[in-house]
């Protein structure tokens, strides 16, 4: 499984040492200080600036979620990571309608199409199918799927008209010829995607203003500490 990798960490320990003087020998303190409390920060901007941006559904949020903060910064090696695990997301992870899959005889009360969106400015789209990599495809619909471990998960799919399924199903719906076709998930962002977006075009910028003010405080503490020594 793929992975992504977003690292905080101080650029130059000069700098930090010229600001701390006679007490330059804190600097690997303050700046672990600082970058950890830095990327605590920006992994939660990351997650709210996501949700923000991506008319995301519960599965959608729940992935987003799964970015977590590991390797955190130390007096030796000053340098967070913020992961997260890189999963395929299908437009179910995202806004859609209906919500739930209308599947057997339910199918009656499914709509002419099915609607969704990806960016929360965006207009809801009829999914009405076309070319995919696989050869034509049918129009989008939901599917609940059962996973290996027992439980269940939706995704939006369409049938590729005209190509047989790999392992068939003898309760699935067949075309006019017969034929119980291929169903391909209809991609979008994953999660890592979403959050590399986000962090690339606002949280970086923010993080790298966040961590000269932790900096600042964390030399202004260890002075005010040095200072306090003295009387």
């Amino acid at each position: 499984m793929a992975k992504a990798i977003y690292d905080v960490s101080v650029p130059n320990i000069y700098e930090v040492e010229k600001a701390l003087g006679d007490a330059k020998d804190k600097a690997p303190r303050a700046m672990k200080n600082a970058v950890n409390q830095t990327a605590t920060r920006a992994k939660n901007m990351m997650i709210r600036q996501a949700k923000l941006r991506y008319a995301v559904s519960t599965a959608g949020r729940r992935h987003l979620n799964q970015l977590k903060l590991r390797n955190r910064a130390t007096i030796q090696n000053p340098t967070a990571e913020i992961f997260i695990k890189s999963r395929r997301n299908d437009l179910a992870d995202f806004k859609s309608n209906p919500t739930t899959p209308n599947m057997g005889g339910n199918w009656v009360h499914s709509p002419e199409y099915h609607t969704g969106k990806v960016l929360k400015k965006s207009t809801m789209e009829p999914l009405t199918g076309g070319k995919t990599l696989l050869g034509q495809g049918s129009k989008g619909f939901l599917v609940r799927f059962k996973n290996s471990d027992g439980s269940t998960h939706v995704g939006m799919v369409q049938r590729i008209i005209g190509k047989p399924a790999k392992h068939p199903k003898p309760t699935r719906w067949k075309s006019k010829n017969g034929i119980v076709e291929y169903l391909y998930t209809m991609s979008a962002p994953s999660a890592s995607s979403m959050h590399s977006t986000v962090w690339r075009e606002e949280v970086e910028p923010e993080s790298e203003i966040i961590l000269q003010d932790r900096l600042r405080h964390e030399v202004e503490k260890i002075l005010m500490q040095a200072g306090g020594k003295k009387k």
